[in-house]
């Protein structure tokens, strides 16, 4: 039977019967959610811009399938306190609860990795022993974990942040990304005990994202929003790429081996893949592009903020800085979350992807943050280094941070102010610079690369050095 006698066959009536059916099916939440929820993010997505009755229905089951406080609610006693905590201090939830939030399902025994920026060690420390019921364990091979008290744990966090007194119940880590790790238990009024780590960075919560050992871990779960940074790969074709570098991996009892078993698992269904075509690699990994928090490949999930107050901004003032045109005004970002404002590549040949970025922790920033193009680590460098000399012409001592404008430093928006002591070389002649005082490689990996206001030319000069050589080695390598 051919479509014209399909078409034929159908009757208003029974146009209207489907009308109708429809009409039903996307109003009902007790028809509607278990079809979405055994459907794909994309295919939510795409139902939902089928028609407003569509729209309408995803946006439904969104508020109850992401109902971020009955989450949290498993976890933590005050999930609306805790997210105010958050807001306050940048603090982000990962690892496989964010994993299973994003997927819409339930991990048996999951616990709740909460990363946290240097300084908010104590902070956040506390909050979680005061308002949410938890305490330090003292986890040792092989043996139960023992709960301290509600002071113990308080003097071991408040120790913890200032650094350890004697020898450290967690002594820091050895990698660059993750500083130590607290390990925490409550125990629920039906007497379930519930566990968390405290996993402070050693320079910001996104780097350890980033070096995890693989992708469908990186993901995460802010005050007002979640985020996956490769949700194609992981939620919609279920594939979990091995990172080709990573040394996040701060549970002393599970080796990588292990959590990447964990995750291929029947009951979390993310099997591992090593090598893909170029094609796959730039449709699921965006091979070779610059990425940045939130952009249009990444998958964001807004949270409602009824009873969360508002992230205030680290900054109010400007100084010294001025437009780099002298024309158009400089608008800071009166809401900036210094983790929307980080950004990263996927690289690397087959078999052996790997994120490229550069670090950049400086004074004229609270928070550290991640590029993926070394100019914008060398621009922010600058301008740090004209800021102190203003600062010293002046004999101004208090520091004042510009993490509202970031982007805008890295970007080359901005100079400093008239009289202040300008670097002369331009971005390019100063990487060039770099390229020829010094022929020896920066003893370490290409990536990431730390710039700081600590290194001297020469080290600098070999780290970008080794940082530029290991991008072109790797697209020259490619993607086969």
């Amino acid at each position: 039977m051919s479509i014209q006698d399909l078409i034929g066959t159908c009757s208003i009536s029974n146009v209207l019967d489907y009308t109708q059916f429809f009409d039903t099916a996307v109003t009902q939440y007790s028809i509607y959610e278990p079809l979405l929820y055994y459907s794909s993010p994309r295919t939510i997505f795409t139902f939902g811009l089928t028609c407003k009755a569509g729209r309408v229905c995803v946006l439904g089951y969104y508020k109850s399938a992401f109902n971020i406080n009955k989450h949290l609610s498993r976890f933590l006693p005050n999930p609306k306190e805790f997210r105010g905590m958050q807001a306050r201090t940048g603090t982000v939830i990962s690892g496989s609860n964010a994993v299973q939030f994003m997927d819409r399902a339930y991990y048996q025994n999951a616990d709740l990795d909460v990363f946290v920026d240097p300084g908010y060690c104590a902070e956040v420390g506390q909050h979680m022993i005061i308002t949410q019921g938890y305490r330090i364990t003292n986890p040792s091979d092989g043996a139960i974990a023992t709960a301290w008290t509600r002071e113990e744990s308080l003097r071991h966090i408040t120790d913890l942040a200032v650094g350890p007194h004697g020898e450290p119940l967690n002594p820091p880590y050895a990698h660059g990304s993750v500083h130590l790790v607290a390990f925490m238990q409550r125990t629920t009024e039906a007497g379930k005990t519930q566990d968390a780590q405290l996993i402070v960075a050693s320079d910001s919560a996104f780097h350890a994202i980033l070096d995890f050992h693989s992708t469908c871990v990186m993901n995460f779960i802010a005050f007002d929003r979640a985020i996956a940074l490769y949700p194609l790969a992981t939620f919609e074709n279920r594939i979990n790429q091995v990172m080709g570098q990573y040394t996040s991996a701060f549970n002393r009892d599970e080796s990588v081996e292990a959590a990447l078993a964990k995750y291929q698992s029947d009951d979390r269904g993310f099997p591992m893949r090593t090598t893909h075509s170029a094609e796959e690699s730039r449709l699921l990994f965006q091979h070779g592009i610059d990425r940045k928090v939130g952009d249009r490949w990444c998958w964001t999930v807004k949270f409602d903020m009824v009873g969360i107050e508002a992230r205030q901004p680290v900054v109010q003032s400007l100084w010294p800085f001025e437009s780099a045109d002298g024309r158009a005004p400089v608008v800071p970002d009166s809401i900036h979350d210094p983790i929307m404002e980080n950004k990263w590549q996927m690289s690397g040949p087959p078999g052996c992807l790997a994120l490229k970025y550069c670090i950049i922790g400086l004074p004229i920033f609270k928070y550290a943050y991640a590029v993926a193009d070394v100019r914008e680590a060398l621009r922010a460098r600058k301008s740090n280094a004209n800021v102190v000399a203003v600062r010293e012409r002046h004999g101004r001592t208090h520091s004042t941070w510009y993490d509202n404008i970031v982007s805008a430093i890295t970007r080359g928006d901005l100079s400093v102010n008239k009289g202040a002591t300008f670097l002369d070389e331009s971005e390019e002649s100063e990487t060039a610079q770099y390229q020829d005082e010094n022929r020896d490689h920066w003893p370490g990996c290409g990536f990431p690369m730390k710039v700081t206001d600590k290194d001297n030319a020469e080290k600098l000069a070999a780290k970008v050095r080794r940082y530029i050589e290991a991008c072109a080695y790797e697209e020259i390598g490619g993607v086969e």
